[in-house]
């Protein structure tokens, strides 16, 4: 019996002599074996459902891996594995989907996912981080202004630095100093119009994002309290 079973290894132990980050060979090794992988005690299957849909994910197959992700979220709830491999398995598995969603330019269904893992968790940093990345996918009309405003005023020096070459140097000479103090002034303007449009969308993704958290943590402290309060009065 001891034979038989070292020389005929169970699938659980073949999917383990796959080294963690040899991405390609769990994509095939599960898609090999798929219909007898379900057949696994719910551990194991577990397991290397959840190394199927990172390894999607660091392949970049971003599709494959939001529909393998949501079956084995499914899973987890339905079973109630909350940790796995040390890590909160659900929280995890909802992050890698808000980040598919983010590189398939579904910001809005990425931006949904991490506000309720903001939700879940409002002390993760890494959740407030990435929605401010993505809300600043969701360019405002100001900031395409200022772009477009910092662009033409890019174009307009270089064409100041066009008649400069062509016409103030050999003709106009005691101009020169003159043309090339508007120059910069207009290239130095173009980059400030550029970075303030942006930095203060940032400092408004920013705002929002913080003031979300801080909502969450008062509304969360709040229902705390109600328990405290229900429970001394029963």
């Amino acid at each position: 019996m001891s034979s038989s079973s070292t020389s005929n290894p169970t699938l659980h132990e073949l999917f383990q002599e796959i080294g963690t980050k040899e991405y390609r060979s769990v994509i095939r090794f599960f898609e090999d074996y798929e219909e007898s992988l379900q057949r696994l005690p719910l551990d194991e299957y577990f397991e290397i459902l959840v190394a199927y849909a990172e390894a999607l994910f660091e392949t970049a197959s971003y599709e494959k891996h939001l529909q393998t992700a949501s079956y084995a979220i499914e899973l987890s709830v339905m079973h109630n594995i909350k940790i796995h491999k040390g890590y909160n398995i659900f929280q995890q598995l909802l992050f890698k989907k808000a980040a598919s969603h983010f590189y398939l330019q579904e910001y809005a269904q990425s931006e949904h996912i991490l506000r309720e893992l903001i939700k879940i968790c409002p002390s993760e940093d890494l959740y407030s981080r990435f929605l401010i990345k993505v809300l600043r996918k969701r360019t405002p009309t100001h900031v395409h202004t200022t772009r477009a405003v910092s662009v033409s005023l890019f174009i307009l020096s270089a064409v100041i630095i066009c008649v400069e070459i062509l016409a103030v140097r050999p003709f106009f000479s005691t101009f020169t100093s003159t043309i090339e103090f508007i120059r910069n002034a207009i290239f130095f303007l173009g980059w400030v119009v550029l970075l303030g449009g942006d930095g203060v969308n940032y400092l408004r993704m920013h705002r929002e994002v913080k003031q979300f958290e801080k909502k969450v943590q008062a509304e969360k402290l709040r229902k705390l309290h109600e328990r405290h309060k229900t429970l001394h009065h029963n």
